[in-house]
């Protein structure tokens, strides 16, 4: 609707935060947190760790999946608190069924709904309405699975596992978790590319990370009558991060949006413990509400200033490697600035700098290539692109990109146009969206006397992208010439 003017898509990423932060204070409120609902729902809103997900335009998934996981919880709630209700149940399951299908993390309601119907009478709750909205949770949640990855798998980069070592993972996991507890209370160093450093299962981050989370759990099962809400807090934080554990692993190990629903639990407990301070003692309640306030206003200067380094992809990565000057990824991606921008040499320094630092980084080898290709140093270009191509690891869309620049050195330079038209079908193969590559397959059968494939070519173009005039304009060219070839 509105193009790509990125100025509407940060606008929706901002409105869609604040529709969520006023749910999660609502949520605060109906599990009767009460005075200090308010803050713990301001703490969600401007803490610093969350502008990833907020102005990141790419991200906007992890905020719509906490925000219909939320909204649904609200629903199972009036339905439990409601028996006359026959609209919150219903409500409730559209809402799951939105999250799942925004990212598949919302699958963390589960588990939460469980804990809820398990502490139902802490919670003044229904236990039995609560079991009959897991239930059909629960069976909503197989149709996702059954329709993701088996009707509609996609196509994805594989992840790379932390360590081929079961033991290094679980501690290199536990170490995260811990990173991001200690992140959400005192968030400095933030970053958007973490560097990855497993750890043993015999070192003492290891058994320090394993400590502070059985330490976590105890106290919140110790105290889970006086802290019900602390409990909750705690098992929703859990619940909402394991799916991005990396037990099963994933493509990035360790990103601040993550914690966009995680977050959630976090402050529902923090907030729970500073309302049974605020119970005990009147002066140091108010003690503790300026500190409370006096941190959520830092944090909220902290987003301000966050905020800045997400102007552009060069002012993020710049910040980036001025905080990282070892972070490879940060290179290669200012290598793509600098390629945009025609500053082909430039690039080639980072892209050669962050190589030399991780071999393996597949979209340093991809700049790297372009930047040669730009330079037209042909030979250099191919040899890149061609290594590239078979150590493998690239994003479906790099993949096409670097396929079709192949094609290009090898039709347009080296005019070897057999194996130009192998390249360019894989590209199409990859991305059958990809129109300038159907139209220099085309060009080249056409250009061979092979019109009846280069038409054939064009119309499969067509079916993507109906109506488009320079397709029928070209395939109108190629069969105004085999028809007069046949004549001939």
């Amino acid at each position: 609707v509105f193009g790509k003017n990125p100025f509407v898509f940060h606008l929706f990423g901002v409105l869609m935060h604040a529709i969520t932060a006023a749910l999660v204070t609502r949520l605060y409120q109906a599990l009767s947190l009460r005075a200090w609902a308010l803050w713990a729902g301001a703490a969600f809103a401007v803490h610093p760790l969350l502008s990833e997900a907020v102005c990141g335009i790419g991200f906007c998934e992890d905020i719509l999946a906490a925000l219909f996981v939320v909204a649904s919880i609200l629903c199972v709630l009036h339905h439990s608190n409601n028996p006359s209700s026959f609209v919150a149940l219903p409500f409730s399951m559209i809402l799951f069924v939105f999250a799942l299908f925004s990212k598949e993390s919302a699958i963390a309601l589960i588990p939460i709904v469980v804990f809820l119907g398990w502490l139902a009478p802490l919670f003044c709750l229904n236990r039995q309405r609560i079991l009959v909205c897991l239930a059909l949770l629960v069976l909503l949640a197989l149709f996702y699975l059954w329709v993701r990855f088996v009707v509609m798998p996609g196509t994805a980069v594989p992840a790379v596992p932390l360590d081929r070592n079961p033991a290094v993972v679980l501690a290199t996991s536990a170490r995260i978790l811990l990173s991001y507890l200690g992140r959400l209370i005192w968030p400095a160093n933030i970053s958007v590319n973490y560097l990855m450093h497993p750890v043993s299962a015999a070192t003492w981050i290891f058994l320090m990370s394993v400590a502070a989370h059985l330490l976590l759990i105890a106290i919140a099962l110790v105290f889970r009558r006086r802290l019900p809400l602390f409990l909750l807090g705690v098992f929703w934080f859990y619940s909402a991060v394991a799916p991005v554990s990396n037990i099963v692993p994933i493509f990035n190990p360790e990103a601040d949006r993550y914690l966009y629903l995680p977050a959630i639990g976090c402050f529902l407990a923090v907030g729970s413990l500073l309302e049974h301070v605020h119970v005990k003692s009147l002066i140091v309640a108010r003690l503790v509400s300026i500190a409370a306030i006096s941190l959520v206003l830092g944090w909220a200067g902290q987003s301000v200033i966050r905020e800045g380094d997400w102007r552009d992809n060069h002012t993020l990565w710049s910040k980036e490697l001025s905080l990282n000057p070892g972070n490879a990824r940060a290179m290669a991606e200012l290598a793509v600035e600098n390629n945009h921008k025609g500053k082909h040499i430039e690039a080639e320094k980072l892209c050669r700098d962050a190589l030399s630092i991780d071999g393996n980084l597949a979209l340093a080898r991809l700049q790297l290539s372009k930047s040669l290709l730009m330079q037209r140093r042909y030979d250099e270009a191919l040899s890149s692109y061609q290594s590239l191509l078979q150590k493998g690891g690239l994003h479906p869309h790099h993949l096409s990109q670097a396929w079709f620049d192949t094609a290009y050195i090898l039709d347009q330079v080296m005019k070897k146009q057999d194996e130009a038209i192998k390249a360019y079908s894989n590209v199409i193969a990859i991305d059958p969206y990809y129109l300038g590559a159907s139209l220099n397959l085309a060009r080249i059968y056409a250009d061979r006397g092979d019109f009846q494939s280069a038409a054939g070519v064009l119309r499969e173009a067509m079916k993507k992208s109906p109506g488009n005039a320079g397709l029928q304009e070209c395939l109108n060219g190629v069969e105004s010439r085999w028809q007069e070839n046949t004549r001939k």
